[in-house]
């Protein structure tokens, strides 16, 4: 691991057309299951959005150490993961 961040609370935007007007709290793309995850929502209807709290973003330095991490969580820590960024990124529950 390289470092990390725990956020309270996190949004998963559920609105492809919303996920465009929220470009400065983005926090990550997903490439297990495509979803876009956010910091904040501004002026996004209740429905567009599913909040998570307590989450940490963990970031890697190759995908190997990321996919290490994923496969020795516990399935209910799981929540995304992605190699859409310059650094391999997960997201799982503390």
């Amino acid at each position: 691991m390289t470092k990390n961040k725990i956020y309270k609370k996190l949004f998963w935007v559920t609105n492809d057309k919303v996920v465009e007007k929220l470009d400065d709290n983005f926090v990550m793309c997903g490439t297990k299951n495509w979803n876009f995850y956010f910091s904040k929502v501004k002026n996004v209807k209740k429905s567009d959005y599913e909040e998570m709290q307590n989450v940490e973003l963990v970031e890697f330095e190759n995908k190997k150490e990321m996919f290490n991490f994923w496969n020795l969580l516990d399935d209910n820590k799981k929540i995304d993961w992605s190699l859409e960024h310059q650094s391999p990124y997960i997201l799982k529950s503390i």
